[in-house]
């Protein structure tokens, strides 16, 4: 049983060992991320901040503290914390970092136990549309490492997981790429994607790159990249089309990771979008995932299968 604070008035409420400053859930979904105090962390706050207030989707400012707990600064010597008072320092201290970053009405959660894994148990909450982490930094709250963090949910995550890179994270959400590559995720990432960029006021460019490795002659290669094209017109683009989105479609060939950047540079996109798994040339976390995470100087989201949406579509 924990305390359950909003406006500054306790209220008792069953809460699963976690702690929340403010109580309000808005029926459009909730963005999760997490915070260490770090300067990426912070960047993907207001990410989400700002994509919050573009959609009207809540915010949820998450932080995570492991066993055995010390009051005040970490190595101070200070005696070990009960929970709920290092939850009410975790939740402090959430506050003064979402305050000072313009976030002042994002609800605060003090989590339990190792980061990825509490992160994760929270993101699989009703009505979390995603999860968002800044991609490097180690944050003085406990040795929260978000980059390690944020490469343990590459693999495991259950919900869209967007990584927002360091300098990366200024909200420019007019224009998506969507990379989709024919794999049976390209669907959910579709739908996931139209239904942003609906909620967003955005518009989408969907991309399919052709290994040109793959192809024995310049006229075939010609032939597959035209096919895709169509493929991508005529199919692929029925998500954004039902959703009322503004939208191009670009078939092109090459190394699918470089074009994904290249394209989202060139749109003057805010975000790319890709599966988290992939039997095409988005070969998912052996190669563009990856990639993407490493190298792109704009967020990524990262679509799992299956994708579950229905807890917080309106």
């Amino acid at each position: 049983m924990d305390r359950l604070i909003g406006d500054r008035r306790p209220h008792r409420e069953e809460h699963s060992g976690e702690e929340s400053s403010k109580r309000r859930i808005r029926n459009t979904g909730t963005i999760l991320v997490g915070v260490d105090g770090s300067e990426s962390s912070i960047e993907a706050l207001v990410w989400s901040n700002a994509l919050g207030k573009r959609t009207g989707m809540g915010v949820t400012a998450a932080m995570a503290w492991e066993y055995p707990a010390r009051c005040g600064v970490v190595g101070s010597g200070r005696p070990e914390c009960p929970p709920d008072q290092k939850d009410r320092e975790v939740i402090n201290t959430l506050e003064r970092i979402t305050g000072s970053a313009g976030c002042e009405n994002a609800f605060c959660l003090a989590l339990r136990g190792p980061a990825r894994q509490a992160l994760e148990r929270a993101a699989n909450r009703p009505k979390v549309r995603m999860l968002v982490l800044g991609t490097r930094g180690l944050g003085p709250i406990d040795g929260l490492l978000l980059g390690s963090v944020s490469r343990s949910l590459l693999f495991s995550a259950k919900r869209p997981l967007v990584l927002v890179p360091c300098q990366g994270g200024r909200l420019s959400l007019d224009r998506i790429v969507v990379g989709l590559d024919g794999s049976r995720i390209s669907g959910s990432v579709a739908a996931w994607s139209a239904e942003l960029c609906r909620d967003a006021g955005a518009a989408a460019t969907v991309v399919r790159c052709v290994d040109h490795g793959a192809e024995h002659s310049r006229d075939r290669l010609r032939e597959t990249v035209e096919r895709s094209q169509v493929q991508l017109e005529t199919g692929c683009c029925g998500a954004f089309r039902g959703a009322g989105v503004e939208h191009a479609a670009i078939a092109t060939s090459g190394d699918a990771r470089r074009c994904l950047i290249e394209v989202a540079k060139r749109q003057q996109a805010g975000l790319i979008v890709i599966g988290q798994r992939g039997g095409g040339h988005f070969d998912g976390l052996g190669g563009t995932a990856s990639y993407l995470v490493r190298h792109s100087p704009l967020p990524v989201a990262i679509i799992p299968l299956p994708l579950v949406t229905e807890t917080w579509r309106r």
